[in-house]
């Protein structure tokens, strides 16, 4: 054995020594405890910051951990500091000398969303409640990963080029789950589809979602009743695709793909950059002066106007009219999600040009670049960043076996007579 394997393997004894006998060590930004090593298992419990935790077996980006009575996986980001940015986490814990967001942010985490947003738009939070109640079928997802393992790839995020942005969006996950939360109210107004590919659709999420850059959010996707092409990837990781956008789709490659643009503006923080840099910030002495000058100083017209600017305005490209630059950062860092997960990230070229066929003037994709651009500048990226290696999988079968089980499953509803017990 050579010196350098008889020093690997010492240092690697010494590490499973450590982590077999617990290291204390202290959780540097508020993190969910998991009942098992990934951001699709059960939420064991919220760890703040500062907790001190006994750490034991460490597996790829999570360490099993023990906090107070609790037991369950943390991801390893939660020991690492955050870098500075714009924190909007204050307007929960009143910390002075924060910078926060424009009022929207303040009004959103006031929780005025589900009151006012609600009455003035007519909303209904159903939808949002549908994906929160999303658990994803541990089986389905280990075997999919099982399967995509000869293929995976570790591809260094790093090297891929991505915009420039002054600060890091630093927001607190029950912040911007309420946000995510009332734009799906707001563009999920035709409820959701296809009941029967949610168990499905989740699992390939939770496989790509693990390589992604936030692995430790819980991505839910839903499937809107909608005609048009159309995809959203929204704060606190819920994604919507369109009953038109999946038809489109034809094996499990390219709704990998499509799941990863996805989960790429949200991982990126594509709408809260946006967000950011579309809305006032200022730092205030006290974070809830600031909001009670909000939510108790002004009247219902100023709260209602800053919703309106949160749903119309400051949201309005993200929901819709996305930059050019966010466009085609979400097709690379999307692409390479799936990679990463042993998909062929050409699937994606796939769609792509599927979708530039058909057309399509009457939906979300007129605000974005051309798809003609699209490919042509993702076609050299896959190539210059190597990130198709070898062995890829697509997984059409797989794909067209749960296509088909819907088909069934909308034939045998579609037979079964209006009655009581059948309505």
């Amino acid at each position: 054995m050579k010196h350098s394997e008889i020093l690997a393997a010492g240092i690697c004894g010494l590490l499973l020594a450590a982590s077999a006998t617990g290291e204390e060590r202290t959780v540097l930004r508020p993190a969910v405890m998991r009942s098992g090593p990934g951001a699709y298992y059960e939420a064991v419990t919220s760890v703040p910051e500062n907790s001190r935790v006994n750490t034991g077996e460490v597996k790829p980006a999570w360490i099993n951990t023990v906090w107070k009575t609790e037991k369950g996986w943390l991801p390893d980001k939660a020991f690492q500091k955050p870098k500075a940015g714009l924190d909007y986490g204050g307007v929960f814990e009143g910390e002075k000398g924060v910078v926060v967001s424009s009022v929207d942010i303040a009004a959103a985490t006031k929780g005025m969303i589900t009151t006012k947003f609600q009455d003035r738009y007519k909303v209904d939070f159903a939808v949002a409640d549908q994906l929160d109640g999303i658990r994803a079928n541990i089986e389905l997802v280990q075997a999919i990963m099982t399967d995509l393992q000869k293929s995976s790839q570790e591809i260094p995020y790093s090297r891929l080029p991505r915009q420039s942005f002054k600060n890091n969006v630093i927001l607190r996950p029950d912040a911007e789950t309420l946000l995510g939360r009332a734009l799906v109210a707001h563009v999920a107004t035709n409820g959701l589809s296809q009941p029967a590919l949610v168990a499905y659709v989740n699992a390939v999420a939770a496989a790509v979602g693990a390589k992604t850059e936030r692995y430790d959010l819980t991505y839910r996707v839903g499937v809107l009743r909608e005609a048009g092409i159309n995809g959203f990837g929204l704060p606190g990781g819920y994604v919507l695709l369109s009953d038109g956008l999946l038809a489109q789709v034809q094996d499990e490659a390219e709704l990998a793909c499509v799941l990863g643009h996805e989960m790429a503006h949200a991982s990126l923080f594509h709408g809260l950059r946006e967000f950011t840099k579309r809305g006032k910030q200022r730092r205030a002495d006290s974070v809830f002066d600031e909001l009670d000058s909000i939510s108790g100083g002004g009247s219902d017209d100023e709260i209602e106007a800053d919703l309106d600017r949160l749903a119309k305005t400051s949201y309005l490209k993200v929901i819709g009219g996305r930059a050019r630059e966010d466009e085609l950062e979400a097709d690379l860092f999307g692409v390479a999600f799936a990679a990463s997960a042993g998909y062929d990230p050409n699937a994606m070229l796939d769609v792509l040009q599927r979708v530039s066929e058909k057309g399509t003037e009457t939906d979300v994709f007129r605000h974005h670049p051309s798809v003609r651009d699209r490919i042509a500048v993702l076609q050299a990226a896959i190539k210059k960043y190597d990130l198709g290696g070898s062995g890829k999988q697509r997984f059409a079968d797989r794909f067209r076996m749960q296509m088909a089980a819907v088909t069934a499953t909308s034939r045998e509803q579609a037979r079964r007579p209006v009655g009581p017990g059948n309505e």
